[in-house]
């Protein structure tokens, strides 16, 4: 038991150090070329943290939370597409096909990153969803929204 809670540890003070060293670690770069001069006898400054760099959409969780939602909800793709093609292309059976069809593929795609952002969480970006809308339930609303 001992040596678990010591590998947890261990890799919660990873998983911290690497989300404070990406946050923190750009500071002199300007469009990937280093500064000019770089000082090895001054000591780098402690990162400040305020509300803009420390939201939550700046964070593993959000990730994390995204990736679970999608996979929850990822089904909610099929009616969403039925109900836009339905929208943009009328009430027929040929539509409702091509919107069924485009839903599957797009709820299959949905529920793939679903799984990527759950399981690399931990490793930055956090805040660039892999698909848009970046949730399902915002393209559910979408497609309900009356025009």
């Amino acid at each position: 038991m001992k040596q678990v809670s010591l590998a947890v540890c261990f890799i919660t003070f990873i998983f911290l150090g690497i989300s404070d060293a990406y946050s923190s670690g750009n500071e002199g770069y300007v469009q990937g070329h280093a500064p000019a001069e770089v000082s090895q006898q001054s000591a780098p400054a402690a990162p400040v943290y305020t509300s803009s760099n420390t939201g939550y959409q700046n964070t593993p969780v959000n990730k994390l939370g995204r990736g679970v939602s999608n996979i929850l909800t990822f089904y909610l793709e099929i009616p969403a597409s039925m109900l836009q093609t339905c929208k943009c292309h009328g009430d027929s059976f040929a539509s409702l096909l091509t919107g069924t069809l485009k839903g599957v593929v797009t709820a299959l795609y949905r529920g793939f990153t679903g799984v990527c952002d759950t399981l690399t969480f931990f490793a930055p970006p956090y805040d660039k969803p892999l698909m848009q809308p970046e949730y399902a339930e915002q393209s559910f609303d979408a497609a309900t929204d009356k025009d």
